[in-house]
């Protein structure tokens, strides 16, 4: 997209979680006159300034931050008009909430789920998908169209770009769980590392995702996180609890979850998912340390 039809128009950026760096970036290179709240940017100024924006793009961490930052702190800004596009990890029941909040007020809010790294967002080159009343989407069109090169596909009703979120991460999550678990089995077996990662690259059945996570372990580098590890563990616990609120259990992505709690818990958190490997080596030092010292075989942790 060119600079001629941002130009002059005022947008917020609120947060810089996720791919709120990357998506700065890309409406900073659209020309738009751009306010940052609650993160830095070159050329952006960081002032809680956001009377008279047009479009607020809403990138935090979690539901406390867009209580905190955002309703409390800028949307009693924002007039009657103004488009939302929410980036955060909220779950279902909290998204369809805060946008019946911000109707009151005449704010329209556009929930995305937004599949890809820092860097493709600078390039316009997310996977978006979008829900909401097909009115608020169609408005914030222009501003989706900015993320992504391949259109962005809508959804429905409010709540399932949420819930879109949460099942890829279920799937990102058990699949790194599981790639974790061969490496450490094959390093047992005497096979090391290399020939399974080999093997997995050679493989045409398995998805480019795990091809990637291979990757990454084979080198030890889990920087750019196409996902990161904290957003992946905070998607598991609300799938966790979202099932349960329904009366559903969800063994594999609890223990897959809390897999990756104990990862952000080391300092994973920024990290890929694939890092989840870090953790289970840690593990399994701390198991054959206890061992070797004639402890019981436990290794524990304060969680």
């Amino acid at each position: 997209m060119g600079v001629a039809p941002w130009a002059g128009r005022r947008v917020a950026v609120v947060g810089q979680e996720g791919v709120g760096h990357g998506v700065t970036r890309r409406i900073q290179s659209a020309g738009a006159t751009l306010t940052v709240v609650g993160g830095e940017s070159a050329g952006a100024r960081s002032a809680p300034d956001v009377d008279g924006a047009e479009v607020v793009v809403v990138s935090l961490r979690d539901e406390l931050a867009v209580e905190e930052t955002f309703l409390d702190g800028v949307a009693p800004a924002l007039g009657p008009g103004t488009v939302v596009v929410d980036l955060t990890p909220v779950s279902a029941e909290y998204a369809e909430e805060v946008t019946q909040r911000l109707a009151e007020r005449k704010i329209s809010r556009v929930e995305a789920c937004v599949v890809g790294d820092d860097s493709m967002a600078e390039a316009g080159d997310l996977a978006v998908f979008a829900a909401g009343a097909e009115d608020d989407v169609a408005a914030a069109a222009d501003v989706l169209a900015l993320l992504t090169r391949r259109g962005h596909q809508y959804l429905g009703p409010m709540g399932r770009a949420s819930a879109l979120r949460v099942a890829i991460s279920i799937v990102v999550g058990a699949q790194a769980s599981a790639l974790v678990e061969a490496v450490t089995f094959a390093e047992a077996a005497g096979l090391g590392r290399e020939p399974l990662l080999s093997g997995i690259a050679e493989c045409g059945s398995v998805w480019p995702a795990v091809d990637r996570q291979a990757q990454m372990m084979g080198a030890g580098r889990y920087h750019p996180a196409r996902l990161p590890v904290g957003g992946v563990a905070d998607d598991l616990r609300l799938a966790v609890e979202t099932a349960a609120r329904r009366n559903r259990q969800l063994p594999l992505t609890q223990a897959v979850g809390w897999q990756f709690a104990q990862a952000v818990a080391a300092g994973h958190g920024a990290a890929d998912a694939a890092a989840v490997l870090q953790t289970m080596k840690r593990s399994t030092v701390e198991l054959t340390l206890a061992r070797g010292s004639g402890g019981n075989g436990c290794a524990c942790g304060g969680h």
